[in-house]
């Protein structure tokens, strides 16, 4: 988990820390949903749900630096799509629009993810009815990620130590790295096989907490405060 500097945020002490997965996500869905069909999108829609991830930001209390670094991770894309409809359509309005409605998305998938541990965001996916075929693969993917970045690292620890590393030997590290990979994955399997894995993870469902008082405000003031501001204010 060293490798995830989220991770170690999803381990903080505030208050929206502390709150179940499933509200959380339930919440940044209703808001994903609202900024997705926003019509028209204009500056006070974007002032609105720019202010909203801002507040959901302070209130996890997460480094602004590390925030922003992962927000740029995206821009590039976003930046290049808004460029494009700009230059196609002529609408400076509508490439702004595009680019600052993926930004506040992004905005609040970050704050979600940073807040939530991976193995309670999935349970909480899966209590709310996610296919569990899919929060399995999810959660195997996410903890195979880990040892392809071992194992790559070590790689390139043995490449500086005969030298550093070289363009031309760059295809057949990245074949060894899957072949490799492959291997373990089978190897990995087979051994939960013999451990009487059978297709569910004992940890997801020990890790569901209990709903309360607070999680109820956070879902349904989120999704009140959406909708009044959508009938009242058209945001």
């Amino acid at each position: 988990m060293r490798h995830l500097e989220s991770d170690q945020w999803s381990r903080g002490g505030s208050a929206l820390h502390r709150c179940d997965a499933r509200a959380k996500l339930a919440a940044v869905l209703t808001v994903l949903a609202f900024v997705g069909t926003a019509r028209p999108w204009h500056w006070p829609q974007g002032v609105f749900y720019g202010s909203l991830a801002l507040a959901a930001l302070l209130a996890a209390q997460l480094s602004w630096a590390g925030f922003l670094r992962r927000l740029s991770v995206v821009l590039p894309v976003t930046a290049t799509f808004a460029l494009l409809t700009w230059l196609s359509t002529g609408d400076a309005g509508r490439a702004g629009a595009l680019l600052s409605r993926s930004l506040v998305s992004v905005a609040f998938a970050i704050v979600l993810i940073a807040t939530t541990p991976a193995h309670a965001l999935l349970t909480g996916a899966e209590r709310l009815g996610a296919p569990r075929m899919l929060v399995a693969v999810a959660q195997m993917v996410h903890r195979y990620l880990f040892v392809l970045i071992d194992q790559a690292l070590r790689m390139r620890q043995a490449a500086r130590s005969r030298g550093g590393f070289r363009w031309s030997a760059a295809a057949g590290a990245a074949a060894a790295l899957l072949l490799s990979s492959e291997q373990r994955a089978t190897r990995i399997h087979q051994a939960m096989l013999a451990r009487g894995f059978t297709g569910t993870w004992p940890e997801l469902s020990a890790a569901a907490g209990r709903w309360n008082v607070f999680d109820s405000a956070l879902a349904g003031g989120t999704a009140l405060t959406l909708l009044l501001a959508r009938l009242l204010w058209r945001l």
